[in-house]
């Protein structure tokens, strides 16, 4: 089998372009520019190679028999960014829906003010809010231009919508202030995985096309740097042509944001326990623990007052894996036992990076109708991994303070232009365990897994606003 990596020119001009048949070319236009990193590109265009053994009266062989071919794609990076308007999607667009499967195109609109808005449902105004059920969105729920993720919506139904986990504010007054933003955001889905072509146009008059992409991609969110995306895609076929053309580019619209001035944060559920009181919380864990601190946020719901409410933690008691008693400012009434509570952790954490990898298992359908022996290329697995670099303050916070359990969501956010800001959200994130070093464990890689939440099909949100 051959199999041959080719590094990428300079003055190469590339592009992809989704299709509506898989593996049918549906032919470049100039928009289609991508900005790839031009040292990243490899290519490979493998065939099967049959040898033909027969006695013909001769030492010498006879010329082997070509194939299908089995392995075709290519490889290549980019600096993610914005296009420098909310409601466009960037340049990657393509290839990420490629990926994810699925791509959600709204804008930008405001909560109202009447009819009187609450944590979990409230009407958007000033634009026609193009969301439906699944889809996460983006609230400044205080009106200090601080956007929480909402996570998913439950009901859509025009521009009213109902939001779960709930908003953490103690009220919600509505106005311009109080914006809600639905950018391109893309979520991964288990059917109907969209297939593209890729295009290059060579130094000298030269083109290739590869047709029926499929793949996945690993993102990089690596302190002093920029986002960074790997794509890794396969392709049924492949077709090289004398001509000439080329793509226009976003090169001077925006920079890609860079990974300073982040903001990360992890959310753990819980729920309320027998002997809570108004100013005293009782925690314990969905799973098997809840790690909580003076300083984190507490999201409970407040009987009287029929909503939930912001709560900072005063004081926190309980031993490891044990229920935790929380200290916090007098609410209306006590929670009920069996409420849920969100504990946000606005991070102290420092973390010098996060890799999230999704990793789309491709199985070729193979078939003897086509020339190319390949009919299509299916998706039938996905895993989301998750690795991150992380400072350590204390054996403790290895053990227990970072333990991470089913119900933790992890996001964190890049930029602060309209057009320019770049949000991953991982809702439910579960690590493996730590490797602990006696000489060094203050820094130590965390390996984990994101999973298929039973509210959405989504391990990993990545949104452009």
């Amino acid at each position: 089998m051959s199999n041959e990596d080719y590094s990428v020119l300079l003055g190469t001009h590339f592009g992809m372009e989704l299709e509506a048949t898989e593996g049918t070319d549906p032919g470049d236009a100039a928009a289609d520019g991508i900005l790839a990193e031009n040292d990243s590109f490899a290519f490979r265009t493998g065939r099967e190679i049959i040898p033909y053994n027969a006695l013909h009266g001769s030492l010498s062989e006879l010329a082997p028999l070509l194939g299908i071919f089995n392995d075709i794609g290519f490889d290549f990076a980019v600096k993610a960014k914005g296009s420098g308007t909310s409601s466009t999607p960037p340049d990657i667009a393509d290839p990420l829906k490629v990926v994810f499967g699925d791509q959600t195109d709204s804008v930008s609109g405001n909560i109202k003010a009447s009819p009187t808005p609450t944590p979990t449902a409230f009407t958007v105004e000033g634009a026609s809010v193009d969301v439906s059920v699944g889809d996460l969105i983006y609230v400044d729920y205080d009106g200090s231009g601080s956007y929480f993720p909402t996570r998913i919506i439950t009901e859509a139904t025009a521009n009213v919508l109902t939001v779960w986990p709930p908003l953490p504010a103690d009220s919600i007054t509505g106005g311009a202030d109080y914006d809600v933003i639905c950018g391109s955001t893309f979520k991964l889905l288990s059917a109907s995985h969209p297939s593209a072509s890729a295009y290059w146009y060579f130094p000298g008059g030269e083109k290739l096309v590869m047709s029926g992409c499929k793949g996945g991609a690993t993102l990089t969110f690596e302190v002093g740097q920029p986002l960074r995306i790997e794509f890794n895609f396969d392709a049924l076929s492949y077709a090289a042509s004398h001509a000439s053309g080329s793509f226009t580019y976003n090169e001077t619209t925006t920079t890609p944001p860079m990974c300073l001035g982040m903001t990360m944060k992890t959310i753990i559920e819980g729920r309320v326990a027998a002997g809570t009181s108004a100013t005293s919380v009782v925690v314990t864990g969905v799973d098997y623990d809840f790690e909580v601190a003076v300083g984190d946020t507490l999201i409970v719901y407040d009987d009287t007052a029929t909503q939930y409410k912001t709560r900072t933690v005063t004081s926190v008691s309980g031993a490891f894996g044990a229920d935790k008693t929380c200290g916090v400012a007098t609410l209306t009434n006590a929670p009920s036992a069996g409420e849920n509570v969100f504990c946000v952790r606005t991070s102290n954490d420092c973390v010098r990076r996060i890799q999230v990898s999704i990793e789309n298992e491709i199985e070729p359908a193979e078939c003897v109708q086509p020339s190319s022996g390949r009919s299509s290329l299916q998706v039938t697995k996905r895993i989301v991994n998750i690795e991150t670099d992380k400072y350590f303050r204390s054996m403790y916070e290895l053990l227990a303070r970072d333990n991470r359990v089913v119900g933790t969501e992890l996001w964190m956010l890049l930029g602060d232009t309209a057009g320019n800001i770049i949000i991953g959200c991982i809702p439910n994130f579960v690590r493996h365990t730590a490797e602990i070093s006696t000489d060094n464990f203050m820094m130590n890689p965390l390996t984990g897994q994101a999973y298929y939440d039973a509210a959405s099909n989504d391990e990993f949100f990545l949104t452009f606003l």
